[in-house]
């Protein structure tokens, strides 16, 4: 059996919540240097499915993703570390996937640069970075530019007008969300 093969009999044994098993395989692939052990190994031990959440594991398989440049790596480690109060961590993780066009890394990047602006310089970059991922078709950082509108619409009259492109957005995500629930625009 070759790796590709090996990898998609332990997707299917994740599908099937056979995590044990999924583990012993994602293992022995880890062995052979496989970013898709590296990736799920890391998101088994985060979510726990195993019996307990073991940060610090999910956190090593990361790392072992991002050691090969994997660029949704980059998105995985820093939400990571930002759930675990690592700021400045994640930031760098996100940038760096963010630099190799990962739409989830260039939102969180954005998002992070907006909500802890420390100059203009931080908000201009963090929008940058939004309106790059909103343009690649990213859900998320189209909605919060939207909101960065309404939000900095003078008038009553200018939050009415934006009513269609916030309607828009959202059936936008809907769409996007029913036709693959994994897709890089929602993550």
């Amino acid at each position: 059996m070759n790796i590709n093969e090996s990898e998609a009999d332990a997707a299917r044994l994740v599908d099937e919540r056979r995590y044990k098993e999924a583990r012993r395989l994602l293992l022995e692939l880890s062995e052979h240097g496989s970013i898709y052990s590296y990736l799920t190994l890391g998101w088994i031990y985060e979510q726990g499915v195993l019996g307990r959440k073991d940060i610090g594991a999910a956190k090593h398989w990361y790392e072992r993703a991002v050691s090969v440049a994997y660029p949704e790596a980059y998105l995985r480690l820093g939400r990571l570390l930002t759930d675990q109060g690592e700021l400045e961590r994640a930031r760098k993780a996100f940038e760096a996937g963010a630099k190799m066009r990962n739409l989830g890394s260039m939102y969180q990047l954005g998002k992070i640069l907006l909500d802890d602006a420390q100059s203009p310089g931080d908000v201009e970059h963090g929008i940058a970075w939004l309106e790059r991922a909103a343009n690649d078709g990213h859900i998320y950082a189209q909605r919060r530019l939207v909101r960065l509108k309404v939000k900095n619409s003078k008038s009553l009259i200018g939050k009415i007008l934006l009513i269609p492109l916030i309607v828009r957005t959202a059936i936008n995500g809907v769409k996007e969300i029913r036709k693959d629930v994994y897709s890089d625009k929602v993550s």
